[in-house]
């Protein structure tokens, strides 16, 4: 292994980072129309959730532990969310 790999399979990865950029999506337009604090507040604390479910269903291991779902899935939730979220803002 290298140093900075991130251990697991790529086919997961890759599902991981694309059920939390779909949300990551949700997550931003809802922000940026408007909607009410408690919603903002679910879609922060809802990675957190969906991570752990996907973490049991494709075996721990495949995905590379919490390193795997922090850079594959915190991260591309994050930066769907900013991404979108600046895009309706400026609307």
């Amino acid at each position: 292994m290298r140093v900075g790999d991130l251990s697991g399979e790529p086919e997961y990865k890759l599902a991981l980072a694309a059920v939390h950029q779909g949300l990551g999506i949700l997550a931003g337009y809802l922000c940026a129309t408007g909607y009410s604090i408690v919603l903002v507040m679910a879609l922060l604390i809802l990675p957190f959730a969906l991570g752990k479910v996907l973490e049991r269903l494709l075996e721990r291991e495949r995905i590379g532990g919490a390193k795997g779902w922090l850079a594959y899935g915190l991260g591309a939730y994050l930066s769907a969310w900013i991404l979108v979220w600046t895009y309706f803002i400026n609307r």
